[in-house]
């Protein structure tokens, strides 16, 4: 029962890791117009945003998913290993 609470701790913390870190970055996001939002962070470090605002459909999501949002959480959160986002191919 401990390490079950032990993992739930663990999870949460991380989780609101990757909040403090997506409420750093969302200013820059936001002067593009556009928005970041956290949804998810399962058991094998894949976090999943929302992007909503001008990087919807806009061409540079990718990007900025992949070489901002993603380097910095991998970089800066233990266990993280990657980020995707909601119907973002």
């Amino acid at each position: 029962m401990h390490e079950t609470e032990d993992l739930a701790k663990a999870t949460l913390g991380k989780e609101l890791e990757v909040q403090a870190l997506l409420e750093e970055i969302r200013p820059m996001i936001q002067m593009d117009g556009g928005d970041v939002e956290f949804v998810s962070l399962d058991a094998d470090g894949r976090v999943l945003v929302r992007l909503s605002g001008a990087c919807t459909g806009c061409h540079m999501s990718q990007l900025t998913l992949k070489q901002g949002i993603e380097n910095l959480l991998v970089s800066r959160v233990e266990g993280v290993t990657s980020v995707d986002a909601e119907g973002l191919e």
